[in-house]
């Protein structure tokens, strides 16, 4: 029956399909018969045709258009060509022409292909050991590739676009898909869809977002911000672009659950997860992220309300996946939680007394043996267990850099010495030495809880 219902409305609606289709004809005839020989308007014709699905008329008014004007670019681009050396080709030629224009280059330099790579002969040894390099920068394989390729970064979002793109660029322009260029008005709407977010690249990290261009300007200060902070906790140590700092934030509160449950188990009970798995991103490869949920029912005003903490948190724990992938170790939750904790609620002393007071009320610095090993962040707690858990996590590390004590201190320090090193058993190793001192300086973790609460 519902085969019927549905064939029966199909045959409905093909006559008045034919008889519409007749009317823009006719229109289109009128347009073409008033443009003349105008070139202008006859790209406008054409755009109009293809804006009512008439492909084949577009096509037939262009071909007219570059009978009279065969570098008219709006219609040029408008067929797919794209200006290759001043003559217009198809876009499949001009990759094919770079393609050989890159190879006779890179072998007139001395280069040498290494998968389908070139790099310099000195940079041979690290590209099998898959490290990349450009213009003095570490880059990835496909970073370097893109760069061989003659592609060029955005100045604004840091993406990889083709080279006779970016004088669109400098002039303020974002690709919105299908070969399309748009101002940023137009590229915030083509970019708050789920399947089409913005991907921005900080000083520290990459942010894959929904939100308005104008707002991932903002998290991405906040973000490196963060990173600059927790980095001190291993000398300044970064991790490789393989590894970098990757952050997903969610387009809303029913985007953010559903990741949650893919890839996020228990830790998407906070606001800040990491994801258990990688995903495959255009253009980056494989990445492992940690997910926000920005939109939780705070409103517009990012600065005034939870989502600069989550920022931070979000930047801290990125920055540790990061540098833990490079050693191949899986640091423990309340060492990565820590990071982002200590990221989050100790970037200032105001901000730190204040989150301070909380703790204390929530009963302070109890066992430290018996919270360690039950840390958690999972959806059975109450809320507030969270909070009291990102703190003390948190002020490990501040106990650690900024309470005074030596012998805290030096744990630390080899804790970075490790990292480091590049070994990533001396570095669970140096973690776990970390962990048992602060135990043993529970009563001094205690008391530098007060000071920061009555500084």
């Amino acid at each position: 029956m519902k085969t019927a219902q549905l064939l029966i409305g199909l045959l409905l609606i093909a006559p008045l399909s034919a008889q519409s289709l007749a009317q823009l004809k006719k229109e289109l005839k009128a347009k073409e018969d008033a443009a003349k020989s105008d070139v202008a308007a006859l790209v406008e014709c054409a755009a109009w045709a293809k804006e009512k699905g008439m492909v084949s008329d577009m096509r037939r008014i262009l071909q007219t258009v570059l009978k009279a004007d065969k570098d008219n670019a709006p219609a040029n681009e408008m067929l797919g060509f794209v200006k290759w050396e001043g003559e217009w080709v198809t876009k499949a030629k001009a990759d094919s022409l770079r393609k050989k224009k890159v190879e006779e280059e890179m072998k007139a330099k001395g280069f040498v292909l290494v998968g389908d790579v070139w790099v310099a002969k000195e940079e041979v040894d690290d590209a099998k050991k898959g490290i990349f390099w450009h213009d003095g920068e570490k880059v990835t394989k496909t970073e370097k590739a893109a760069f061989s390729e003659g592609k060029v970064r955005h100045p604004v979002t840091g993406e990889f676009i083709a080279p006779e793109d970016a004088e669109k660029a400098g002039q303020g322009q974002f690709p919105i898909g299908d070969g399309k260029w748009g101002d940023e008005s137009a590229a915030d709407k083509f970019h708050a869809d789920v399947r089409t977010p913005w991907l921005f690249r900080t000083g520290s990290a990459t942010v894959v977002s929904n939100r308005p261009l104008a707002e991932i300007k903002g998290f991405a200060l906040e973000i490196d911000s963060s990173i600059s902070d927790v980095s001190r906790i291993f000398t300044g140590m970064m991790p490789t672009p393989a590894h970098r700092p990757f952050i997903l934030i969610a387009r809303d509160t029913d985007h953010y659950r559903e990741l949650g449950t893919q890839i996020g188990a228990e830790g998407s009970a906070y606001s800040v997860f990491p994801a258990l798995a990688e995903l495959e991103v255009r253009g980056l490869g494989s990445v492992r992220p940690v997910i926000l949920n920005w939109d939780n029912g705070w409103g517009p005003k990012w600065d005034e309300n939870w989502g600069r903490y989550w920022l931070r948190h979000a930047g801290g724990m990125a920055w540790i996946l990061g540098v833990s992938a490079d050693l191949g170790v899986e640091l423990p939750l309340w060492f990565q939680r820590g990071v982002g904790g200590y990221a989050e609620r100790f970037s200032a002393p105001g901000i730190a007394a204040h989150y301070g007071k909380q703790h204390l009320e929530k009963g302070g610095v109890n066992s430290l043996s018996s919270w360690f090993k039950s840390f958690a962040i999972n959806g059975e707690m109450e809320s507030s267990m969270h909070d009291y858990n990102i703190f003390q996590a948190g002020l490990m590390f501040s106990f650690a850099m900024e309470g005074g004590d030596d012998d805290a201190t030096k744990a630390l320090t080899a804790v970075s010495e490790a990292a480091n090193s590049g070994d990533g058993k001396k570095l669970e190793k140096a973690v776990e030495q970390f962990q048992a001192k602060l135990i043993d300086k529970q009563d001094a973790v205690r008391s530098h809880l007060k000071k920061i609460v009555t500084s």
